[in-house]
Order: structure tokens, then sequence, then C-alpha cells
């Protein structure tokens, strides 16, 4: 592989799993962006590379499809590779393999902030990439991003964010989105159905002292969640589910 596609590969951890030893979606979420914060630092626009300038990648869309379960102890080998930028838009596409095996695919979309001046910079701020050199091919041919609104009947979670679900931007880390969007689901739910597609937009950042309050739609093949501080919304989420056997 070259400099522009880095394979990164995890041993499932009893922290990783649910009730039913499978990795959980924030688990699955935080290898996604392990490996792309490893391929980042290899280009040269990681974190320590774009620090001292007050820069930061914030992640605004996450889209996964699950092809089965990853089981506990299962070892598992993400492939990443960066997309050719738009004018303020930074695309990232992954490959989850267990051995030949394609058990999950991935695409995701970035911005590039400021973070003193808390605004989002246009891609040619990031200066020293070739980007006749990046892939063109993407994991999943078509990604529909966008989110049905959800009624705001009733409150089906609340979260009182703490500075534990921070990350070094002190704002909540996105994979603890994910925990509290299955924290929407009880246990009959949730094991009366299998993911198979998970789509999540990341709209606003949220602070500790914030609680989020959490509405969803749910039918038994699909559901849609949406989080609110306030009357702002800043996070929405489209689950796709298989039926149990």
């Amino acid at each position: 592989m070259d400099r522009y596609t880095l394979t990164k590969t995890f041993e499932l951890r009893y922290t990783d799993v649910d009730f039913r030893d499978e990795m959980k979606p924030s688990a699955l979420l935080a290898c996604f962006l392990e490996a792309a914060c490893d391929s980042a630092d290899l280009l040269g626009f990681g974190y320590q590379d774009i620090a001292p300038r007050d820069f930061g990648f914030l992640v605004s869309n996450f889209h996964f499809e699950l092809f089965r379960p990853i089981a506990l102890r299962e070892k598992v080998t993400f492939e990443t590779w960066p997309l050719p930028p738009g004018k303020a838009l930074f695309f990232r596409e992954f490959v989850v393999r267990a051995g030949e095996e394609i058990v999950a695919r991935a695409s995701s979309r970035w911005c590039l902030y400021h973070l003193r001046e808390g605004k989002i910079l246009p891609s040619s701020a990031l200066s020293g990439q070739d980007y006749s050199k990046y892939r063109t091919d993407k994991s999943i041919g078509s990604v529909s991003w966008k989110i049905s609104s959800v009624e705001r009947e009733k409150p089906c979670f609340r979260v009182l964010v703490g500075i534990d679900d921070y990350d070094h931007y002190l704002h909540v880390n996105n994979t603890k989105y994910a925990d509290y969007i299955f924290s929407c689901f009880t246990l009959e739910e949730w094991s009366a159905r299998r993911l198979k597609g998970f789509t999540v937009s990341f709209l606003r950042q949220c602070h500790a002292g914030d609680e989020i309050v959490f509405y969803r739609d749910l039918s038994q093949n699909a559901a849609t969640v949406s989080g609110y501080v306030g009357e702002n919304c800043v996070v929405s989420a489209r689950l796709d589910f298989e039926e149990e056997a």
C-alpha cells in the first residue's frame, strides 16, 4: 500500500462489545476515527501537525454499512483513504475486513475548523498536499446524507453532558453521541433487531452542562433519532435494521 492508503488492525476487547458480545456502534466508530487519525498523521495533517495553527478537523457526517456482526476477540483490519476535497469539505472512505471478508464499509465528511476563531476554513487552508495522488474510488457508491426530521412529542432519553464526555477539543467526542443514540432503545427493542446501516450528522458542538434531549421515530426496519439542546438540533441519525431471526 502507498502512503495514501492506511491499514490498521484491531482485536475486539470486552469493553468494545454489547450484551450480545458484538461490537458496539460507538466502538466501531472509534476504530474508524483512530484509523483516520493515523492516516492524517502519515500524510502530514494530523493533530500534532495542524494544532500549532489552531486548526482542527471535525467530523460533520458519517455513514457505515455493517454486513454482519463483529464478535468479541475477532481481529478486523480497517483500510482508509482520503479523497480529493471540495471547497470546504474533506472526504474519507473506509473498508473493514475480517481476513478476506468485507464486514463493513463507510464514508465520511469532515470540516477544517479554526478553533480560536470558531469558523470553518476552506480546503485551500490545508497546504502541502498533492491531491493528484489521492485515490478517487469510493467504498460506497452513493450515500444519502439527508436525515428526516423527528416529531418532538415524547423524549426517549436525556443526558447531561460532563467533562468525561470531552475530547481534546473540549467538546463532546463523536463516539459519545453513538452511545447516546443507542441508549434511546430498550433492551427488548434492540434484541429484536440487527443494525445494518447507520448515518449520523453532527450539527452543533455540545459542552459540559448541556442537557441533550433525544426524540425518535421507530419502525421494525428503521429509526430516526435527533438530539436537542433547547431548540437547537445538535445531532441527528438514521438507523436501518435487519429483523432478528
